[in-house]
């Protein structure tokens, strides 16, 4: 493609000289001079059988003139760039006004929607042998046609083709005035003009007078005439001015006047319906996604589409051929070379060139680029002239190209100037920059290939950004990037910490290492931060937590001189220290961070802190602070398009364990899901697990395999550990590790649960409460309540406050057995009282059936926490009947069942017979609506009665 110096369009055309006598000779007198006109100039085009009709368009343009002067508009007016199908949407229209009853004209036939092949009976006469009369004496709107061209520059050739259009109609008898009229050969006078009204008003039909391409006219004398025509037209022919730009033809006094009716360009944008009936045309099917993309590409430009239809059929991979389509395409190229770009002077299409870099474009970046001081004048006059540039706005001056159009420019210039191409890329950068726009700024200084530059925004602007927007952006930026740039230190920390934000942790571990240093070794104090930052949020996805923020504290978490760096490190060391259990500084580090954020836009920043805030309200059994926090995040996330993304996982998550904690089961069960489809294979090992560990207890809830959801659950459970698992997590999991272990009869799962609480957990309240349990299980509740006595009197730490809850209600159901009803409901009232206030309900549900007993019987008497009475009474299960059949005997029998003994082992120890074993054996399964000693115990366990 070569139109950098092209020679741009001559301003005036050299007026012909042949002429002819055309046109019918009135009685008794001469014939008439009028220049030649090539019948193909008057005729109807003919549309490809690969084109569309379109009747949303056609809707949009009226049947018939108006049949009185002044009733309606009598102009219409139809401006759109090249390639838009302006051509064959009035072809179209044409031949519908002549051929379809009024009643469908612009509707379409009932249940048909035209493919574009023209079919036999509609006019055509045959191909090229249509005359615009021959399809307008049909119906009862005529049309003519001109297709106007730079010889009707020429006021005699123009009004040549006028009259001969008109003629061609049918609508004016052989001794009409108009056969009589001879064109003038300079500016039109006023009896010609006076002539043209009286022949006008002769017609027999009503006339519609179609000029297409009307950008071609700019001779003073053939715009005067044809102004002169709209001025005189109203009870003659409505006239359809169709051009790339509107006509310098006082329209503005038309349209006070309201005779002008506008169809405006962004109405021809092919629809994807459209797209995908224009391809089917061609013989181009696609799936939904390969043609989304196409539209997307084109941005629904009819000349696009149609391109990119002849390229695909014979394609060995059309999708391949969609994914490359592109302004650098060949046939796109020559298109937009030859209909777009060759007609404009040489200063403009340089202008284009020089502003190709940029994906929008304000008029003082233009200026900035172009080194033009018209530069708006220039990019107001393209957007007018519909040269596929596009204004941001109403009134805005930010600006556009079409991304076709802007792909072929961008081919040329690197193509051509590639020192060009870098320089404006430095241009750019500087200029936002100096404009407050970091993103655009860092995007062209890597694009320009200058290190110093890049470096020198990367380091002042990199943190920010990744603070903004997260590390997915920069990351793809720097992918590209030449080694020598991305070895630099503050560019390689940068780089490290955008990767880790994204969950590359093998990326930012090969830039550290390739950096060769600690922390310490960087000799300005905001790299120090920043290093030792990045190796805390590293230790995060896998690594020595404790060991990477006594490094950041080491170095000083204090002001650095670079506020984003502060942030970077107030915010990982707030979430390592909640992790690590510290949640009062934590929420300290974590808030300030929040505030600063919203008060500088760092939004990715904001949403980090709302998720992380929401975890510090869980790990202190705050359900209603988890909530608001975790939902604050997902609305946060979804106002800015970033709620289908891995950052979003741990909030959803974090909705999923609240409505877990309230016996909310269908929004537990949608948020857990959620949060599982946002987890990838890089996630932080904390996220990874909280999500994993809610969505197995979620599932224990509604899976209707009881012993799969324990196996999951126990599988999240055994890859928890002090360096990545955060103490709350542990705490809440364990309970339900034992108990589900319990009710599946896993024995071993139970037991490895206690021990490995101690493990992970120390000695305190989380370990004797499931000690306390397992005691109980195995048919010791004296045993089972003495180990609970420190949890109860608080001497033994709880690291969260469901423990305690736990624990009152394990205490009621051992009182409550050994016929103990005060303590019984003494422990009730306790557990109520820890939890109300947290509205925790999960505890109740897994107690079994006897604490709903317990709470009902009990209700009048538990004082202030009487309405959470109310309410878990609401939730909890009504107890089954069927425990209540079970006899003494059976009763004793169910509780050796979840002990390894065999039957002959079980007669002995009650000391019956083991047929009397197997006669209440069935009495329980029959009972229990169960088949197996594994579901009697399973059964029992939800039951309570074990």
């Amino acid at each position: 493609m070569a139109f950098l110096y092209t020679p741009s369009h001559p301003g005036t055309v050299p007026r012909p000289t042949e002429k002819t006598s055309a046109g019918a000779a009135s009685s008794g007198a001469g014939r008439v001079e009028r220049a030649a006109v090539p019948p193909p100039k008057v005729r109807i085009p003919f549309t490809t059988a690969a084109s569309v009709t379109r009747q949303r368009l056609m809707r949009l343009i009226p049947a018939e003139p108006p049949a009185v002067p002044g009733e309606g508009p009598d102009v219409l007016l139809l401006c759109a760039p090249a390639g838009s199908g302006k051509t064959t949407l009035l072809a179209d229209w044409a031949r519908q006004v002549a051929v379809l009853p009024d009643a469908e004209i612009g509707e379409g036939r009932p249940g048909e929607e035209s493919s574009g092949k023209q079919e036999e009976g509609t006019g055509r006469e045959g191909a090229g042998t249509e005359e615009a009369g021959t399809v307008g004496a049909r119906g009862r709107a005529v049309v003519a046609w001109v297709s106007l061209d730079a010889d009707d520059n020429d006021v005699f050739r123009l009004w040549s083709a006028l009259l001969t259009s008109l003629e061609a109609t049918g609508a004016w008898g052989p001794g009409s005035t108009l056969h009589r009229l001879a064109p003038p050969h300079g500016p039109v006078e006023p009896g010609f003009l006076a002539a043209v009204a009286r022949a006008l008003e002769e017609a027999t039909a009503r006339v519609w007078l179609v000029l297409d391409d009307t950008q071609e006219l700019h001779d003073p004398d053939a715009l005067h005439s044809l102004g002169e025509l709209l001025r005189i037209t109203p009870g003659g022919p409505a006239v359809v001015l169709s051009g790339r730009e509107e006509p310098p033809l006082a329209l503005h006094r038309l349209r006070l006047e309201g005779r002008v009716r506008e169809i405006p360009a962004h109405e021809l944008t092919f629809t994807r319906e459209e797209a995908e009936r224009l391809l089917d045309a061609s013989g181009v099917r696609l799936p939904p996604d390969r043609l989304g993309l196409l539209v997307d590409r084109t941005e629904g430009w009819a000349a696009g589409l149609r391109l990119a239809a002849l390229s695909l059929p014979g394609a060995p991979d059309p999708s391949a051929v969609i994914g490359e389509f592109s302004g650098d395409d060949r046939g796109v190229t020559d298109y937009i070379v030859g209909e777009v770009v060759h007609h404009l002077p040489a200063h403009v299409r340089r202008f284009l060139l020089d502003t190709s870099v940029c994906d929008r474009l304000s008029v003082g970046l233009a200026a900035a680029l172009s080194g033009r001081g018209d530069a708006g004048e220039i990019l107001d006059r393209l957007e007018r002239g519909n040269v596929l540039t596009v204004r941001l706005g109403r009134t805005g001056d930010w600006y556009r190209y079409h991304s076709l159009l802007l792909g072929c420019l961008r081919a040329e210039l690197r193509r051509g100037d590639m020192a060009a191409w870098l320089r404006l890329h430095r241009t750019a950068a500087r200029w936002y920059a100096g404009h407050g726009m970091p993103d655009e700024a860092l995007e062209h200084a890597v694009a320009s290939e200058d290190p110093d530059l890049a470096a020198e925004l990367i380091e002042a602007h990199g943190p920010h950004q990744i603070l903004g927007r997260g590390g997915a952006p920069l990351r793809r930026l720097l992918a590209g990037a030449p080694a020598g740039l991305t070895a630099r230190p503050a560019v390689a920390l940068v780089s490290a910490l955008a990767s880790l934000l994204s969950g590359d942790r093998p990326g930012a571990e090969a830039r550290l290492h390739a950096l060769g240093r600690t922390p310490a070794d960087h000799p300005q104090r905001a790299l120090r931060v920043l290093h030792a930052s990045i190796e805390v949020n590293r230790a995060r996805l896998g690594g020595d937590v404790p060991a990477a923020l006594a490094r950041l504290d080491a170095v000083g978490t204090g002001p650095t001189g670079n506020p984003d760096i502060d942030l970077i490190a107030l915010v990982g060391a707030g979430t390592a220290r909640m992790w690590l259990g510290d949640h009062d500084t934590a929420e300290r580090n974590l808030t300030d961070a929040l505030r600063l954020a919203g008060a500088t836009g760092l939004d990715y920043l904001a949403l980090v802190c709302l998720g992380n805030l929401g975890a510090v309200a869980s790990c202190r059994s705050d359900l209603g602070g988890t909530d608001r926090r975790a939902r604050a995040a997902v609305e946060f996330a979804a106002s800015r398009g970033w709620e289908h993304t891995s950052t979003c996982a741990f909030p959803f998550g974090l909705l999923a364990w609240a409505a877990h904690q309230r016996l909310d089961t269908r929004a537990a069960r949608e948020y857990a899901s959620t949060a599982m489809s946002l987890l990838h294979d890089h996630m932080e090992a904390t996220v990874e697990l909280s999500v994993r560990a809610t969505d197995a207890a979620v599932a224990a809830d509604t899976a209707g395999d009881a012993h799969s959801a324990a196996a999951r659950m126990h599988e999240v459970w055994l890859r928890m550990d002090r360096r990545h698992s955060p103490p709350s997590l542990i705490a809440y999991s364990a309970p339900a590790v034992q108990r589900l272990a319990l009710q599946v009869g896993e024995t071993a799962w139970a037991v490895g649960a206690v021990q490995r609480t101690r493990t992970l957990l120390g000695p305190g309240g989380e370990w004797l409460l499931l000690r306390a349990v397992a005691r109980a299980h195995g048919g010791r509740p004296d045993a089972a309540r003495r180990v609970l006595r420190p949890v109860l009197n608080g001497s033994a730490p709880c690291v969260v406050a469901t423990t305690a809850v736990h624990a009152w209600l394990l205490e009621a159901v051992l009182a409550e057995r050994s016929g103990n009803t005060y303590r019984s409901h003494e422990a009730v009232a306790r557990a109520l009282e820890a939890a109300a206030p947290r509205e925790i309900l999960r505890p109740f549900r897994d107690a079994g059936e006897t604490v709903r007993t317990l709470i009902a019987r009990g209700t009048g008497r538990f004082g202030r926490h009487e309405a959470f009475a109310a309410r878990l009474l609401t939730a909890l299960p009504v107890p089954s009947a069927a425990p209540a059949a079970l006899t003494a005997s059976e009763q004793r029998l169910l509780l050796e069942l979840p002990s390894m003994r065999t039957t002959e082992e079980i007669a002995a120890a009650l000391h019956v017979s083991p047929n009397t074993v197997k006669t209440h054996l069935r009495g329980i399964y029959r009972k229990l609506g169960v088949r197996s000693r594994r579901d009697a115990i399973t059964a029992a366990r939800r039951r309570g009665l074990l």
